[in-house]
């Protein structure tokens, strides 16, 4: 997480795939979340807030579609 911290100072860092994702929450370095929900149901893969610790409140920021996809874009509030 030392490469991420040393990569933000300099602007923003883009993170990609639930399980990065859900490191990156789980150490408080994620500021922002985008969600892209497709319309398309899975029986697989890795769930983002599995095993995740205190609840982390988002607030809500922006909801848009595009085209079959709605994109969810939120601020991260972790607990004091």
């Amino acid at each position: 997480m030392a490469v991420v911290r040393e990569a933000a100072a300099s602007g923003n860092v883009v993170v990609l795939g639930a399980n990065v994702a859900r490191q990156c929450l789980d150490v408080a370095l994620l500021d922002e979340i985008i969600v892209h929900v497709a319309p398309l149901l899975v029986g697989d893969g890795v769930r983002l807030y599995e095993h995740l610790g205190p609840p982390v409140k988002l607030a809500p920021v922006a909801s848009r579609r595009e085209g079959d996809t709605t994109v969810l874009h939120y601020t991260v509030h972790y607990p004091a």
